[in-house]
């Protein structure tokens, strides 16, 4: 057993959610995997892990359904009343969920999803 982190795993991850969540327009992040379900989560109490496992469900359905026509789609936004959910797929199977407060992410957050979109190292995070 190794007692450090290794590149790549749920601490780089975990440290990815923990720099976007601290951001005061975010109202909550949530990763969801395919296989998996509801991996992390950093939403609202009110929505419970079942209501997390239909909108990452339905939701990484439809960007994969969309990503089958337009091969060169990275992340997708949804506008719901006044929230913003932004979605971006981070490992074959692993979807990453940003709810905001505004349609435009804040800098830092959009720098962050560029470069771990940008990783081309052949690492999943999972």
């Amino acid at each position: 057993m190794n007692s450090y982190p290794v590149p790549g795993t749920e601490n780089e991850t975990n440290i990815l959610v923990e720099k976007i969540q601290s951001h005061p327009e975010i109202i909550g992040v949530f990763l969801y995997h395919g296989k998996k379900g509801t991996i992390t989560n950093h939403m609202p109490k009110i929505l419970t892990r079942a209501d997390l496992e239909v909108l990452g469900s339905y939701l990484s359905k439809s960007y994969l359904t969309g990503l089958s026509h337009y091969p060169d789609i990275h992340r997708v936004m949804i506008a719901i009343s006044d929230k913003n959910i932004t979605l971006q797929r981070l490992a074959s199977d692993l979807f990453l969920f940003v709810v905001s407060k505004s349609i435009d992410l804040p800098p830092a957050i959009e720098a962050l999803l560029i470069s771990v979109s940008h990783k081309d190292n052949g690492n999943e995070f999972f």
